[in-house]
């Protein structure tokens, strides 16, 4: 196991060693499958984590930090390692902590190392990837499969659109209007299209402390049984429902039959509003959302119990997505990052096992 081995003291079925050579030389520390075996007390390794979002005239920055007690080489691009070598850091990244990956980040240019003046140094890394960039152009997204619902607003980048629009526009029967109208304004490329799709339906009974699906049984777009979520049967006085006709009146029995907090939500056709191309200099220029009506309003409650009274799902928002700089190339970002600390053994580990 190793060349030789010198003991201070006898002990039953063994001997207690204090000093180890491999090929001549004294080893300072040996590991074995992972667990330090000599000196049987550990290096302490201290250290605390830290993180924070900056900002700079480029974009907007994930950063992470460690603390510790000792003076390091290297950095978080290539990792680092104390004066000894008996440990190396590498900083791990990831966006949904399930994968992790090494060379995800460099020092901060904001500040790479600090010294505390304690006897601590803060080690402050930089994700590759930003947060989100500014001054950038993006395609804007709104899908919903609400039915029978009429678009009352559209807001883009926080800001309503109204010069030359015509509101109510029925959805998606007033597509193709909607969209000539969104070009006029200005909005050139605007697309509004619709893929057609059967009626569903969806009732949730919301009381406090739950959001209970219930189960439906349709026959074509007649609602012929409910259920609850265990499958009893709920005895209602009008089956069948014929939908969208008596929407209202199939709620109003369930919440009478007991299900008190119950709507009832549709669903058909997905339309979608397409707005390529849009300049946005902020993440709030970004924003993208439509207004519809008529609303399907529930009932809500705090985590403390107290009633909030009736929660609107009018507001319908949209996503951004196609990031590149004006100049048209790609840009990568992550809005979820996380970090990680991989700590490994030094060069100077000696193993006498595997």
């Amino acid at each position: 196991m190793a060349d030789y081995l010198k003991g201070r003291e006898s002990r039953t079925q063994g001997v207690e060693v204090d000093r180890v050579f491999i090929g001549g030389n004294e080893a300072e520390m040996i590991l074995a499958k992972g667990t330090q075996i000599f000196p049987n007390l550990p290096v302490a390794i201290w250290g605390t984590h830290d993180y924070r979002t900056i900002a700079d005239a480029e974009a907007f920055w994930f950063e992470f930090a460690f603390k510790m007690d000792a003076v390091l080489t290297g950095n978080s691009a290539t990792g680092f390692t104390d004066a000894g070598n008996y440990f190396r850091i590498d900083c791990e990244q990831s966006t949904d902590l399930v994968n992790w990956s090494l060379g995800k980040f460099i020092p901060s240019p904001a500040g790479a190392v600090i010294n505390n003046g304690d006897g601590t140094y803060t080690y402050w890394s930089r994700a590759t990837v930003p947060i989100h960039y500014f001054n950038v152009l993006v395609d804007l997204t709104i899908t919903s499969n609400r039915y029978g619902k009429s678009i009352t607003g559209l807001t883009i980048g926080q800001v309503p659109v109204t010069a030359g629009m015509s509101y109510p526009y029925a959805m998606p029967s007033q597509a193709a209007t909607l969209q000539t109208h969104l070009r006029a304004a200005g909005y050139t490329g605007a697309v509004v299209s619709n893929v057609a799709a059967a009626m569903s339906v969806e009732i949730i009974n919301h009381t406090n402390g739950a959001r209970t699906p219930l189960q439906v049984v349709l026959s074509g777009t007649n609602v012929t049984m409910v259920k609850t979520n265990s499958g009893t049967n709920i005895s209602l006085p009008s089956y069948p429902y014929a939908m969208p006709a008596q929407q209202a009146t199939l709620q109003a029995d369930l919440r009478a039959a007991g299900q008190s907090g119950a709507v009832v939500m549709l669903y058909g056709d997905e339309w979608t509003i397409f707005l390529p191309d849009r300049p946005a200099a902020s993440p709030a220029q970004r924003a993208n959302s439509v207004t519809i009506t008529p609303d399907d309003p529930y009932p809500a409650w705090d985590m403390f119990g107290t009633y909030l009274g009736n929660q609107s799902t009018s507001n319908i928002p949209g996503t951004s997505g196609n990031v590149r700089s004006a100049g048209g190339s790609p840009q990568a970002e992550a809005l979820k990052q996380f970090a990680r600390l991989k700590i490994a053994s030094g060069t100077r580990y000696n193993h006498l096992m595997p």
